[in-house]
């Protein structure tokens, strides 16, 4: 990561040889990472490199079988599972949202039950969030009167209206109609623009490079390459290469130097 001349960078995930095991199956072999704070880790790999699994083993959704997880400095195995899980936020494709609330109510819940906040004060904060995501005016609207886009775009408004330490984003634009994935994008970007500690888990891999300080490749439940998107891009290793040639294609079989950079 790049140096900003204001001393060393504050590392608010740190991740210490994760691996979790299931009936003799190794899900995660030996995950290691460090995620400074206000920076993003986009990962990648193939379906079923553990790359989901990992995100719910960070906020506990899933039990490692060795190694451990610091937030802050501290292990998350310390903290309470509710307490951990507002301070690490996950956001996954299904959009979770409760569809008899409004898309305010939804963002409300969280920090009325979480925060302690007033109804007033929630409300404040829940529609300030609905603006940052684009959804200023749709905010008495329920789940089924939104597109799908408009719902992930709830969903990521109710996680980040909570303010974590991190937040997770599995595969947020996967269950989208591809002219909706855009939309969605660009509030990732924005969200990693301002300052939001992100790991996202994503096949979108233009929108990976883009996104990222930092990208991971997995494969198998390991992490088999890691470093600024352009040289994960370029490496010459073999399997990587079939892989982003593949997933590229159609994108113009390369990422430009220029398409590596946030708007």
């Amino acid at each position: 990561m790049p140096d900003t001349g204001h001393g060393p960078a504050e590392v608010v995930l740190d991740v210490q040889s994760v691996g979790m095991t299931v009936s003799d199956t190794t899900i995660l072999s030996d995950v290691s990472f460090q995620l400074e704070r206000g920076h993003t880790i986009s990962v990648v790999g193939p379906s079923g490199s553990g790359k989901s699994t990992l995100l719910r083993c960070l906020n506990r959704l899933e039990q490692i079988s060795h190694g451990s997880v610091l937030l802050n400095g501290v292990r998350t195995d310390t903290l309470p599972a509710p307490a951990l899980r507002s301070r690490i936020g996950l956001v996954s494709q299904k959009f979770a949202l409760f569809g008899h609330l409004d898309a305010l109510a939804n963002v409300t819940l969280g920090l009325r039950r979480t925060r302690h906040m007033s109804k007033h004060g929630a409300n404040q904060q829940a529609m300030q969030w609905l603006d940052r995501v684009g959804l200023a005016g749709l905010e008495k609207r329920r789940p089924h009167e939104l597109s799908g886009g408009q719902q992930q775009r709830v969903a990521i408004a109710r996680a980040a209206a909570l303010e974590p330490d991190v937040l997770l984003l599995d595969e947020v634009t996967s269950a989208l109609d591809p002219e909706l994935v855009e939309e969605v994008e660009n509030v990732v970007l924005g969200l990693a623009g301002s300052g939001t500690s992100l790991v996202v888990v994503t096949h979108e891999i233009v929108f990976a490079a883009k996104v990222a300080d930092v990208m991971l490749m997995m494969e198998d439940g390991q992490v088999v390459e890691v470093g600024s998107p352009k040289d994960v891009l370029a490496s010459s290793r073999p399997r990587s290469q079939r892989f982003f040639a593949r997933h590229l294609r159609g994108s113009g079989d390369t990422v430009s130097e220029a398409g590596l950079a946030r708007p």
